[in-house]
């Protein structure tokens, strides 16, 4: 349970701060998504850091108890799930973004979901 609380600080600041920046920066973020698979080295590089982060994540924390950590290891499968498609098929995750890029309501819905978790987690992190 001790890694479950590290990972929940780790990723409960992480969420949060990405959160406030999407929301913060609504303009920006649908441009630096395009700009992202726009660029082939940097969309590998991407691909490879969520791989390894995945992977991390899942090496310590593969555990599928029934209470809140479980967000953690899910959120770590989907991460390497996330990076294998990145570096296999950027093509389809840069065509799954483009919905959030042009509607305004998705992207301050996901902005909000992204800051609801991270504050989740940081709380149980943090104060559980």
């Amino acid at each position: 349970m001790t890694t479950s609380f590290l990972l929940a600080k780790i990723l409960g600041i992480l969420y949060t701060i990405l959160g406030v920046g999407i929301l913060v920066n609504r303009r920006t973020y649908p441009k630096a998504v395009d700009d992202f698979f726009n660029n082939t080295g940097l969309t590998l590089l991407g691909g490879l850091v969520t791989v390894i982060i995945g992977l991390v994540i899942v090496a310590f924390h593969n555990v599928w108890p029934g209470h809140w950590s479980l967000i953690i290891t899910i959120l770590g499968w989907l991460a390497l799930i996330k990076g294998a498609v990145l570096i296999i098929l950027p093509q389809l995750l840069a065509k799954a973004s483009r919905p959030f890029q042009q509607n305004a309501v998705l992207l301050v819905g996901h902005g909000c979901f992204i800051l609801a978790l991270g504050i989740f987690l940081a709380i149980m992190g943090f104060w559980a």
